[in-house]
C-alpha cells in the first residue's frame, strides 16, 4: 500500500484526497473486494487514512485511480519481480504478472498486497526508499575489496517520500493498525 501511495503521489495527488470507501465493500468484474474486518466500513477516507488503517478498499479503489501504467511503473522502478543483486546465493526474483494480463480486478488485487510475489529484501529495499527520501540503494550484504558500489537512483521526490513516511507514521497512532509499535519519541 505504501508503494500504491507513492505513485499516487507521484502522479499528483495528495495524502488529503479522499476516496470512497463503500462501506467496507465493493465488487470488481464480478468478485468482492473487502476490507480484512467485518466492522471496517469507511465511506470517505483519505489517503492518509487508507494506510493509517490499512483499507484493502481504499487501496483497491486508488490503484484503479492511479492506472496499470503509473502503478506499474512504480513496481518496476522499485525493482519489484527482478533480483535484487544483494549477492546471497538462491535469491528469487518474486513476481509481478506481466501489464498486458492486468484486467481491473488484477490492478485492484495488487493494490492492496495481492497477486505479487515480494521477496523480504525487495520489500526492505522499497521501504528504505522512502527513508532515503527517494533514492533506490542497492542493497548488499558485505562490502567487499573491490566491489563497484552501484549509485542509488533517485525515483520520487523527496515530497513524496516525506509524505509515505507521514503515513506509515500515523500507523502507529490511533486508529492505526501498528499502535503498539509506537515509540515514545
Amino acid at each position: 500500500k505504501p508503494v500504491l501511495l507513492s505513485a499516487a503521489l507521484s502522479s499528483g495527488m495528495k495524502l488529503s484526497d479522499q476516496l470512497y470507501g463503500n462501506r467496507g465493500s465493493f465488487t470488481v468484474q464480478g468478485r468482492k473486494i473487502s476490507e480484512a474486518e467485518a466492522h471496517e466500513r469507511f465511506e470517505w477516507i483519505s489517503l492518509k487514512k487508507m494506510i493509517q488503517v490499512s483499507s484493502n478498499v481504499g487501496a483497491a479503489k486508488l490503484a484503479l485511480k492511479v492506472g496499470a501504467e503509473n502503478y506499474g511503473k512504480r513496481l518496476e522502478e522499485l525493482g519489484y519481480g527482478l533480483r535484487t543483486g544483494v549477492g546471497f546465493p538462491g535469491e528469487i526474483a518474486g513476481r509481478v504478472p506481466s501489464r498486458k494480463a492486468w484486467q481491473p480486478l488484477t490492478l485492484a488485487n495488487i493494490g492492496f498486497g495481492q497477486g505479487v510475489l515480494v521477496t523480504p529484501i525487495q520489500m526492505l529495499r522499497a521501504y528504505a526508499s522512502f527513508l532515503n527520501g527517494g533514492w533506490l540503494v542497492q542493497p548488499s550484504l558485505i562490502k567487499s575489496e573491490g566491489a563497484k558500489a552501484v549509485p542509488p537512483k533517485r525515483i520520487f521526490p523527496q515530497k513524496v517520500a516525506d509524505d509515505v513516511v507521514e503515513a506509515l507514521q500515523a500507523v502507529t497512532e490511533k486508529p492505526g493498525t501498528g499502535i503498539k509499535a509506537n515509540l515514545e519519541g
